[in-house]
């Protein structure tokens, strides 16, 4: 039924007048008599008793006008709700690990910022461990970590896929062609994120898969930090494994194949299952979880 016609039928009825319910709608009398008259013509009912100018409601009329204007009432209010803009504000903290601190988290907050500018954004970098520590513990609402949480506290969502990849200096040996063994892999000094990170979880799996453990591998030394590493592999005093989004030409850095040797990983939101999110938190959340690819519609369970 056109809402059209219903408005302009409401009108004349409460007005028992075609006139002036032209007047009230900005339409012709001879336009509101057509409305009406499709209108009837489509319920097959008499709406109108014509008395010379004059209109009066049949039975049909005042039950039409009863629903009619109930029908408008909700469409009204159902167009109010799309009217309706929610602020969100407040702050956000987001711990996080390196790789998805370098490597997804500028893009989202970005893209967050755009829409909720009034929500202030807080991050803490750390490895993977220690970023799952402080949102169980409240310190953060909401973390990125390279491995699924161990804590029964905490839920997680995976929302990236990551691949990690030998970095050598452009000096080094593996750099003509970019390929190694993974026998030549054990023969050179590593430069190692901390045991509490989930790159280094990863490439430990990735080792147990060959039947070999973190022990096996010459160990130079150990860093937490993403950008130290990058400088001691640049100056020629180890390789290291980085994220296959890297982008090793620009920093001064070859990317090595090791034959047969792929560690690979998912990347997860975390979050703690039994505190309630501030709002900030709970938008991001969703906003996150909608643009990840792994995203397939299932609820969260809050």
């Amino acid at each position: 039924m056109d809402l059209r016609k219903l408005k302009v039928f409401v009108a004349a009825a409460n007005r028992l007048s075609f006139t002036q319910a032209g007047r009230e709608l900005d339409i012709s009398q001879a336009a509101v008599s057509q409305n009406i008259r499709n209108l009837e013509e489509q319920l097959g009912i008499t709406l109108f008793r014509r008395e010379g100018r004059r209109v009066q409601l049949t039975d049909h009329g005042h039950q039409l006008l009863s629903m009619a204007t109930e029908i408008l009432r909700l469409v009204e209010r159902a167009e109010q709700i799309g009217k309706i803009s929610t602020v969100i504000s407040g702050e956000l903290t987001i711990a996080t690990s390196t790789v998805p601190s370098e490597q997804i988290l500028p893009g989202l907050l970005a893209d967050f910022r755009r829409r909720h500018p009034q929500v202030r954004e807080s991050v803490l970098v750390s490895d993977s461990r220690e970023t799952a520590v402080a949102v169980e513990s409240g310190k953060a609402n909401l973390g990125f970590i390279g491995e699924e949480p161990t804590s029964p506290n905490l839920q997680s969502v995976a929302i990236a896929e990551d691949e990690l990849v030998l970095a050598v200096a452009n000096s080094h040996a593996f750099a003509a062609t970019g390929r190694a063994t993974l026998r030549q892999l054990l023969e050179q000094p590593l430069i190692a994120r901390e045991a509490g990170s989930g790159s280094w979880h990863c490439l430990k799996r990735e080792l147990e898969k060959h039947q070999l453990h973190t022990r096996d591998l010459m160990i130079a030394m150990e860093v937490n930090s993403n950008d130290a590493i990058r400088a001691a592999v640049q100056r020629g005093i180890g390789v290291a494994f980085f994220s296959r989004s890297t982008p090793f030409r620009k920093l001064g850095l070859t990317a090595v194949n090791i034959r047969g040797f792929r560690p690979k990983r998912q990347l997860f939101l975390i979050f703690h299952s039994g505190v309630e999110l501030p709002s900030a938190a709970n938008e991001f959340l969703r906003f996150v979880i909608d643009q990840s690819p792994f995203n397939t519609g299932t609820a969260i369970e809050r």
